[in-house]
């Protein structure tokens, strides 16, 4: 039998090299200086591109903390917060439907759901 070769086989990578490197190098600069608003706006933006939202909202406001002359993360902080409300609203619609379906009786779920009801239907 032969031994794996998995050495040698190449493997797609999830992680982007750069945002890594850039947030470790965030992550110095914040050991010296944990008010450095160039570095808390660079983290803001690689969270927001790796999806973090909330992690880039609150590296956001604290930059605009630090220094509220920064036009860039200031006019992120609205927008981020309005995305975040909408997911919100999003979820807890989704819950709610959730918890309505669950509360009628099995065959009236399934009765209620077009997708099932349609492929029954004589």
């Amino acid at each position: 039998m032969r031994p794996a070769r998995r050495a040698s086989t190449a493997v797609p990578c999830r992680v982007d090299v750069r945002q890594a490197l850039g947030q470790l190098c965030c992550d110095e600069v914040f050991k010296r200086n944990p008010h450095h608003f160039g570095a808390l706006s660079g983290a803001g933006q690689i969270h927001l591109q790796l999806g973090h939202t909330r992690i880039a909202l609150e590296f956001f406001r604290r930059a605009v903390k630090v220094n509220p002359n920064l036009a860039g993360p200031a006019q992120m902080s609205p927008l981020l917060e309005r995305k975040l409300e909408d997911e919100d609203k999003n979820k807890t619609r989704c819950v709610v439907r959730r918890v309505s379906m669950l509360s009628r009786p099995p065959g009236e779920r399934l009765r209620s759901c077009p997708a099932l009801s349609a492929s029954r239907s004589p």
